[in-house]
């Protein structure tokens, strides 16, 4: 009786442990994906924006021939 009921106890107890590692997991999970995605917006924007600046020199220049 007493062995039975320490058995489910632990059974519970591991359980536990189980389910609290998991739900760490998914939260580490997530923040690496929203991390992940901050970094690599970064450098998007900044491409951008740097393509922008080339176009409009190169515009401008076209510009400033013609005249």
């Amino acid at each position: 009786m007493f062995s039975q009921t320490t058995v489910v106890k632990k059974k519970m107890y591991y359980n536990m442990r189980v389910k609290t590692l998991q739900r760490n997991k998914a939260d580490l999970l997530f923040r690496l994906e929203t991390e992940k995605a901050v970094l690599q917006a970064d450098p998007k924007n900044r491409m951008h924006k740097l393509f922008s600046a080339i176009k409009d020199v190169s515009i401008n220049a076209n510009f400033n021939d013609l005249y």
